[in-house]
């Protein structure tokens, strides 16, 4: 059985992650992240907001995350906080996407569906 996913970030760049990481990975459990308190213990499209880091971290102490923000500067922020703890950087690829066998892909981006990565791209971490 797969550890639990978890996804940072409930609004929209969120729920597109969710919905990638659940057609890519089909029963694995998610969780959303958030640091909005008012989310906390709430559900958005089903999948419960735990609550902020710490929850996460209560759970599970090397947890899979994915980065869901779509702002580069906060989520450059959130991933250098994360980066002193023990986490595995998830990346969302959509299983409708195409990846050349040539493409080197980083840590924790994002590929959305139909995205078509050509021979020799060289993308990034927590690239969207």
């Amino acid at each position: 059985m797969q550890n639990p996913g978890f996804i940072f970030g409930c609004g929209a760049q969120g729920r597109v992650v969710l919905d990638i990481l659940r057609a890519q990975f089909p029963g694995r459990s998610l969780y959303f992240v958030d640091e909005n308190s008012s989310l906390w213990k709430t559900k958005i499209n089903t999948v419960e907001v735990i609550g902020g880091m710490e929850a996460m971290l209560a759970i599970d102490k090397k947890p899979s995350i994915h980065i869901a923000l779509g702002n580069p500067h906060t989520r450059k922020k959130i991933v250098s906080t994360l980066k002193n703890y023990k986490v595995d950087f998830l990346s969302a690829i959509h299983p409708s996407s195409i990846v050349m066998p040539t493409c080197e892909l980083g840590a924790g981006l994002m590929i959305g569906a139909g995205v078509i990565i050509n021979s020799n791209t060289h993308v990034e971490d927590f690239c969207i």
